[in-house]
């Protein structure tokens, strides 16, 4: 009977240590991340501020905001995926004249979410600017 036990044993701790490494790997990046853009064309940076809230409502719910020489840009969000990892969001924003779009893909590494930028002329593939993003998880 002793050696029954001590079979099922390591095979009771295998199978919790999978069902917690599966938590571990399903956990999907969320929250509010405070950091710094910048721009590889121009030279131009600012802060950024993304939160980001995974599920059916995400586009609703998420926000995204970046200075730009001083001011505050606010943003409508388009799209956003979450996989693990990694986040591919898009948001619009401008004025009367001229809408824009970015396009962000970042990967978050510990509480650092960080990647690129495409800006893009709304309705167009003609590039306006590209560059990083550097984000920390607020707390």
């Amino acid at each position: 009977m002793a050696s029954h036990t001590a079979k099922v044993m390591p095979m009771r701790t295998f199978l919790l240590y999978l069902f917690l490494t599966s938590l571990l790997l399903s956990a999907e990046l969320a929250g509010r991340f405070k950091g710094n853009w910048s721009s590889n064309a121009s030279g131009s940076s600012g802060e950024i501020q993304l939160t980001v809230k995974p599920g059916a409502d995400a586009v609703q719910t998420s926000e995204a905001s970046f200075s730009l020489s001083g001011a505050e840009v606010k943003t409508k969000i388009l799209s956003l995926r979450v996989a693990g990892d990694e986040m591919e969001m898009s948001y619009q924003f401008g004025n009367d004249s001229t809408q824009l779009v970015s396009a962000l893909k970042g990967k978050l590494n510990g509480d650092k979410l960080e990647g690129t930028y495409t800006t893009t002329y709304a309705g167009r593939d003609e590039k306006v600017d590209e560059g990083t993003f550097k984000t920390t998880l607020a707390k």
